[in-house]
């Protein structure tokens, strides 16, 4: 893992592209964004301690043995994201 992590270093900085920044809509300031990201990272880490463990792990592995919970998880995570997606895509367009 850490040679991951060291490896994408790598690539940024001999392809110059190594910097922070921040990908936003037009409509939504720099520190909104991050407080939303907080917000989201906070909610999923909720979720995974309500579920004993992680949410988008036990749908792929559920799924991957053919499980209906880990189908029911995964059309759960999707549906909810594309539900909240659409009120939040005023800040982005």
């Amino acid at each position: 893992m850490l040679g991951v992590l060291i490896g994408g270093f790598l690539s940024g900085l001999v392809a110059n592209r190594l910097q922070v920044a921040t990908e936003k809509g037009p409509r939504i300031g720099t520190k909104t964004r991050w407080v939303f990201a907080m917000i989201g990272g906070a909610l999923f880490g909720i979720g995974a301690q309500f579920a004993r463990g992680c949410t988008s792990g036990a749908a792929l592995s559920g799924m991957a043995v053919l499980s209906t919970a880990g189908f029911v998880t995964m059309l759960a995570i999707f549906g909810s994201g594309y539900a909240f997606a659409y009120f939040a895509r005023r800040l982005w367009l």
